[in-house]
């Protein structure tokens, strides 16, 4: 019986703590696309918590989009890179609770 109440204890913690994460988590929905809107495939996109240095990475789909979810409230940097093209590299990017931002990189043909 005691065995019993403390899985079901501890399995409510669980469950509070996925509900609490889901509540207050944001997301990062980004599109990197030329100077003349095409999108821009298997960009490499590294997007860093700034004051717990936590990273997130990968590459942009077929059609040039990638999204980060969830992601805890804060302030972010984000760099993108692809062969052929600029480095893109911005900082202060604010995510508050639940935000659900969307930001398209323009991304240039390098010389």
């Amino acid at each position: 019986m005691q065995r019993s109440r403390v899985f079901r204890g501890a399995l409510l913690l669980v469950v509070a703590g996925v509900a609490f994460a889901q509540e207050y988590a944001a997301s990062f929905s980004i599109r990197a696309a030329d100077p003349d809107g095409r999108y821009v495939p298997d960009a490499q996109v590294v997007l860093t918590e700034e004051e717990s240095h936590a990273i997130w990475s990968g590459k942009t789909d077929t059609s040039g989009l990638i999204a980060f979810s969830p992601l805890p409230p804060g302030r972010y940097s984000l760099d993108a890179t692809k062969q052929g093209f600029t480095s893109v590299h911005l900082t202060g990017l604010d995510l508050g609770v639940r935000d659900q931002k969307n930001l398209t990189l323009p991304l240039s043909v390098a010389i």
